[in-house]
């Protein structure tokens, strides 16, 4: 019995930045692709095939990269967050893209010094800060709604423990 092997997973990639940035900070978008095209390359160590929109940068692109997923019927997409945007960046390509959303975020560098780093420096390493309220929203607010009420109930009992007030 010879055995099939199964399609390779096609997974969606996508950068986020903000277009104004890069004439203001030269240099930092073709910074923020090459991170990009690391993470594109580590996924296909996975034996993927990887569909890459490259770096969105304004809702226009945005739109494209969603009908480029949908044309090429990804199975995942994965939006590696570069530096800040707002989510007319991401929305359109989640919107149009209805499979799982992975939100990479990595910061290339371990630690800045924020003594002597400059804004250039900063936006580039900021992708922690960066995430715009985006994907699907109904879902980030149950989930959110879920944990704050977990977090009521911790504290809650954590008060009773200590023989506090519930507030």
């Amino acid at each position: 019995m010879t055995r099939k092997s199964a399609p390779a997973a096609r997974i969606g990639v996508f950068g986020i930045g903000l277009a104004a940035y890069w004439p203001q900070f030269p240099g930092l978008k073709a910074r923020l692709e090459g991170y990009q095209r690391e993470v594109e390359a580590h996924l296909a160590r996975f034996h993927a095939q990887i569909v890459s929109a490259g770096l969105v940068d304004t809702a226009s692109a945005a739109r494209e990269a969603g009908e480029l997923f949908g044309r090429e019927d990804v199975d995942l997409l994965v939006c590696y967050v570069g530096t800040y945007a707002t989510s007319s960046q991401v929305l359109p390509v989640v919107q149009r893209t209805p499979v799982p959303v992975v939100v990479l975020n990595l910061q290339p560098v371990a630690a800045l010094d924020y003594a002597t780093v400059d804004t250039g420096e900063w936006l580039a390493n900021q992708s922690a800060r960066s995430l715009p309220l985006s994907g699907r929203r109904d879902r980030i607010q149950s989930d959110s709604a879920a944990r704050r009420r977990g977090l009521w109930h911790q504290k809650s009992a954590l008060r009773q423990r200590c023989g506090q007030p519930h507030n």
